[in-house]
């Protein structure tokens, strides 16, 4: 494994732990809101000392409601940011990949196909040539004729 493939592969798993742990914050949040609704009507059915009570446990309810609407938010926008600079990396390392690939493609052909175009070339050259001899063997047979 490459080191940018390594790399990757470790911030695929953080985004995945960061979803996860956004999920669950999620899901808290959802049972907290619905807890402090109860809250809310019990408040209002009781009276005196109890409300009181009560009251002072809405609002630290509503107090945790809003660190976990904040720690939703920001772990969205940290998970965002993170399949972003993924998403950069993948790009980056299909780029790179693709120019090996190129590279790999330049080889093979200065490896395999120049040496036979050299050779058909030699071959060529050396076919008009014994062409070239022959007509200057018949010209000169000619010449000896005359």
């Amino acid at each position: 494994m490459s080191p940018m493939e390594s790399k990757i592969s470790k911030l695929k798993d953080k985004i995945e732990l960061i979803q996860k742990n956004v999920d669950k914050a999620s899901e808290s949040l959802s049972k907290h809101s619905k807890h402090a609704e109860e809250l809310s009507s019990l408040v209002q059915t009781q009276k005196g000392l109890a409300k009181k009570e009560l009251m002072k446990s809405l609002k630290k309810s509503q107090a945790h409601i809003k660190d976990l609407e904040s720690h939703v938010k920001e772990g969205k926008q940290i998970l965002e940011k993170k399949k972003e600079y993924l998403s950069k990396l993948e790009s980056s390392q299909d780029l790179s990949q693709s120019k090996s690939s190129n590279s790999e493609i330049q080889s093979e052909y200065t490896e395999k196909i120049q040496p036979r175009a050299k050779a058909k070339k030699q071959t060529s050259s050396m076919a008009e040539s014994k062409v070239e001899k022959k007509s200057e063997a018949k010209s000169e047979e000619k010449a000896e004729e005359k």
